[in-house]
């Protein structure tokens, strides 16, 4: 049986796009995520944590899970600045905090009893995660 040009096209076809590399799995996004705890170190659940965009202004509010964990995906790479308010604790802020591509940043918040207006900043390093 012979092949036809009408059969070697396609098969042509197939075994290059087999050689393209393919640009799934890519990520464009970052994370920062956490635990809220007190200063004896218990999980402070429902503590709403807002996370900012410094350049943009853009904000989401999220809350702690039951233990105290809090994850803000998707976030574009950028600066961002967290606030963390619950009733009966000073409120948490650490500002700078840098948000690369595919990359995860960690903040841990301990909130210090005290009234809610009441502020302890934090401020978060520079030196850029490899």
């Amino acid at each position: 049986m012979k092949f036809t040009t009408w059969f070697k096209l396609p098969l042509l076809a197939v075994m290059l796009l087999a050689l393209v590399p393919s640009g799934l799995g890519q990520a464009v996004y970052g994370s920062i995520f956490g635990t809220v705890t007190d200063t004896t170190g218990a999980v402070v659940p429902g503590a709403n944590v807002t996370v900012t965009d410094v350049a943009k202004g853009t904000s989401v509010t999220i809350q702690s899970n039951s233990s105290g964990d809090f994850i803000a995906d998707h976030l574009i790479p950028d600066s961002y600045d967290i606030k963390i308010e619950m009733a009966g604790f000073k409120t948490f802020e650490t500002k700078g905090v840098l948000v690369s591509a595919d990359t995860s940043r960690k903040v841990e918040a301990a909130l210090q009893a005290g009234a809610a207006g009441e502020t302890i900043t934090v401020s978060a390093d520079t030196v850029p995660q490899l």
